[in-house]
């Protein structure tokens, strides 16, 4: 996934021009290495075209007190704006800590949960689980107030979720599949194999 934001300079330019990006992170979709007493989620650092490049906060598995049944309560730092939620529930992993030139937004268990980073005149979030922000969560515990800081000033949203194999390629092929024309492009090539 993270190799995939460093091919779209439009991300780049949306920071520099005072955007923010939200990225959500579903541990569940990326290998785990074990160390030691734990299992930890790495990613490496990545280059987002028109900004320097960044070190990506490592995940870990959630604290023991909590778990995906029963959410925790994540508490707003100080160093947050105080428009955002004094808590709000959290189910998922953890990072391990706040890197150099991040910002820890909410913490688990005094461990971080939600970061930003400024880049060019705008921010990129990152959330360590995309709980907050599916059709479940939306539907029975909508966070308003970090929905609403998360999107911004802008007036234009753009959701990426090819992730979820929700990708169109555009093209004679697309048709083919969609329209169930296999049968009829198969008879063409036949057609056109014994005219030749």
């Amino acid at each position: 996934m993270f190799a995939a934001v460093a091919q779209f300079p439009r991300i780049g330019r949306l920071l520099a021009n005072g955007g923010r990006v939200v990225i959500s992170l579903a541990a569940e979709r990326f290998p785990r290495e074990t160390q030691g007493s734990g299992t930890n989620l790495r990613t490496r650092p990545v280059t987002i075209q028109g900004s320097e490049s960044l070190e990506f906060p490592n995940l870990a598995p959630t604290p023991s007190a909590t778990n995906r049944t029963q959410p925790a309560s994540a508490l707003r730092t100080a160093s947050a704006p105080t428009e955002l939620p004094a808590r709000i529930p959290w189910r998922g992993d953890v990072f391990e800590k706040v890197p150099e030139g991040w910002t820890s937004l909410y913490e688990v268990d005094g461990v971080p949960v939600v970061m930003q980073r400024a880049m060019g005149r705008g921010t990129l979030v990152l959330l360590a689980s995309n709980d907050l922000l599916t059709n479940d969560a939306l539907r029975h515990q909508r966070q308003t107030a970090l929905l609403a800081w998360l999107s911004g000033t802008g007036t234009r949203f753009l959701f990426d979720e090819t992730h979820l194999g929700t990708r169109l390629d555009p093209g004679i092929l697309t048709l083919v599949r969609r329209y169930g024309l296999g049968g009829v492009l198969a008879g063409l090539v036949a057609v056109t194999a014994l005219a030749l």
